[in-house]
């Protein structure tokens, strides 16, 4: 697998196919017709649950009402009422609230990049 990995996407893709065809018919008397036929799936990424897990603190600071009021591009109310309600189950605001997050994730990334001291600055001091 390793060795078809390496010479190209083509090939790789090939040998996963050949291997996911295999696995229908070596299982074909297990699975139910359905799930053989029915075309390759994704999955989905559990975004609302972090946020309302693993993530919660670090979108709560995010999308806090001083770090969305920053620029003055967001409307703050309307934003901290999308997050309350994703927070307490009421409603899914997963992928709005993930746009935001990221946009504001970028944002603080920048702000932080740009009042880091320049190396060039400190040498020529």
């Amino acid at each position: 697998m390793t060795e078809l990995t390496l010479q190209g996407r083509d090939a790789a893709g090939s040998a996963l196919a050949f291997l996911r065809a295999l696995l229908k018919e070596a299982f074909a008397d297990v699975l139910p017709p359905a799930i053989r036929s029915r075309p390759k799936m994704g999955f989905g990424v559990p975004i609302g649950v972090w946020i309302r897990g693993p993530l919660r603190e670090w979108a709560e600071d995010l999308l806090s009402p001083s770090s969305l009021g920053r620029e003055g591009l967001f409307d703050v109310d309307f934003i901290r009422s999308k997050l309350a309600e994703h927070l307490s189950g009421r409603r899914n605001w997963q992928y709005a609230l993930w746009t935001i997050l990221q946009f504001q994730a970028w944002r603080q990334a920048e702000r932080s990049a740009v009042s880091a001291p320049r190396p060039s600055a400190a040498l020529s001091a």
